[in-house]
């Protein structure tokens, strides 16, 4: 393929998550089958354990160490659980590339290439979701720069093969001048996550704000998880998208392939 000319040096947010939806538009049904192994099902078991954890039935106990027990377990299982929305970016990351450049890459294909970089992905998810709970806890705003730095490290590594901190000190540099930006765009996602979120609950017939023992079997295995999964799959087909856009702004690997996803 020829090289094609790399464009100014500003990624359009707006174009970013134009292209992320027109992916998903173009391969439904991977972008699905990907939702429900990376997305739905992780957040099927979470959101099962944690029902268990706070019910009679998870053995913690109902006082304040046993809720202190509880949150313990319930965030390790977060954590643990963490890796495999990065092993979604990183699949629709693959989706795109071959998308952008006219390769229809069969399902089959994406989970074998997706296997050989599993343990990385994985890697990258629970090293990053432990540094944003980290800087969370200390003060919000580290937590949040950690986030914006390594935003794009999962297609970094499903797509240039890069290590776990070589993914993310290329994302650190990819992502440097559009912090802000993607500030706006994880704000904004954030707020309509949960908002479905909130929303899908009280459809379900539980509260719009937290997960309770008591919510109907309705919510907690269906209806929740699967709002999950849904916003995983869009997630990961706009951080795709954004990591092709600033692939080919800077040059790079990326750059000569995935130029025609901003045409």
């Amino acid at each position: 393929m020829s090289p094609i000319e790399t464009p100014a040096a500003r990624v359009s947010v707006l174009r970013g998550v134009g292209a992320g939806f027109a992916l998903l538009r173009r391969r439904p049904l991977t972008a699905v089958v990907l939702a429900v192994l990376f997305g739905y099902a992780p957040s099927l078991v979470t959101l099962a354990a944690i029902h268990h954890f706070m019910g009679a039935g998870g053995g913690l106990g109902r006082s304040i160490g046993g809720a202190m027990r509880r949150f313990a377990v319930t965030e390790a299982l977060a954590l643990a659980v963490s890796g495999f929305g990065y092993l979604l970016q990183g699949a629709m990351a693959i989706v795109a590339e071959d998308e952008a450049s006219s390769e229809r890459t069969s399902l089959g294909e994406v989970l074998a290439r997706l296997t050989g970089r599993a343990p990385t992905l994985y890697g990258l998810g629970v090293i990053i979701s432990a540094a944003v709970a980290a800087g969370s806890l200390a003060l919000i705003v580290p937590g949040v720069l950690v986030q914006l730095a390594w935003n794009v490290a999962a297609p970094v590594a499903a797509l240039e093969g890069r290590g776990v901190l070589a993914s993310l000190d290329r994302s650190a540099k990819l992502t440097r001048g559009h912090r802000w930006a993607l500030f706006g765009l994880l704000v904004a996602f954030g707020l309509t996550a949960g908002t479905a979120d909130g929303v899908a609950r009280l459809a379900a017939g539980g509260s719009f704000f937290r997960v309770s023992a008591t919510d109907p079997p309705l919510l907690t295995y269906f209806a929740a998880p699967a709002v999950g999964g849904l916003g995983a799959a869009i997630l990961a087909a706009v951080v795709a998208a954004g990591y092709l856009g600033l692939a080919t702004v800077t040059g790079g690997v990326a750059a000569g392939r995935v130029a025609a996803t901003f045409d």
